[in-house]
């Protein structure tokens, strides 16, 4: 929400809860183990430790998102409240199975170990803007033979809807406009091969964000731009 608008603190609520003798739950959706502020051009992110120090009772956030594990909820807070939702009959329905909680240990894991950069939406957030040019550079070389205009392109990359919302990451592209086929075509094309590549029309131009791919990927991606380029 943005305009006129006004909230009151986390602190002041907890206060009222505390008065009321109420339990006090916050939902922070994002899941921010790291300072997000830290990662870029972006604003902070209310982390679940700092929320619970602010006299929350239970904090609620995703086991995706920022956090970087599988998607699940995850419910941290006062021991006795946690044991209360544990003897909830429904807590039975909604619980994670083993492979979710193997893959939220894994992920904790690579936290404590200090090795959260590993982690892949934390790895693209931390890509600089060089490393993104270097790799873009590379993937035109490979590709320049194509009928394709073919260039370097400056781009916005957005962390997401529920997270971050308002955080723009500056970010570069590859810019193509296909000779012999119309770029929604070209786009089409890309989108219906294997494996498929989403990008986006931008100026009359198709764009790829490099933010979004891993370097990794790169080969496949120019695997897929000769054969989306191909057109008889």
């Amino acid at each position: 929400m943005g305009g006129f608008i006004e909230s009151p603190s986390t602190e002041t609520l907890a206060k009222l809860a505390r008065t009321k003798r109420i339990p006090f739950v916050e939902d922070l959706g994002s899941g921010a183990i790291v300072a997000t502020e830290k990662l870029g051009a972006m604003e902070h992110e209310p982390m679940p430790d700092e929320t619970l120090r602010s006299g929350v009772d239970l904090v609620c956030f995703s086991g995706d998102k920022l956090f970087g594990g599988p998607q699940a909820g995850i419910i941290a807070g006062k021991r006795r409240h946690i044991a209360a939702l544990k003897r909830e009959p429904f807590f039975r329905a909604l619980r994670c199975d083993k492979l979710i909680l193997t893959a939220l240990q894994t992920t904790v894991d690579l936290y404590l170990a200090g090795k959260s950069s590993g982690l892949p939406v934390l790895a693209m957030l931390n890509i600089t803007h060089d490393e993104l040019r270097v790799r873009a550079e590379v993937l035109l070389s490979q590709i320049r033979d194509l009928p394709l205009h073919t260039a370097i392109g400056e781009g916005k990359a957005q962390v997401g809807g529920g997270s971050l919302p308002r955080a723009l990451i500056p970010s570069i592209t590859l810019d193509l406009r296909p000779d012999k086929v119309s770029v929604e075509d070209f786009a089409a094309r890309l989108r219906r091969g294997s494996p498929p590549i989403a990008g986006y029309i931008a100026g009359g131009k198709f764009k790829l964000d490099l933010r979004t791919i891993f370097p990794r990927q790169d080969a496949e991606v120019v695997s897929a731009l000769r054969s989306a380029a191909q057109w008889n």
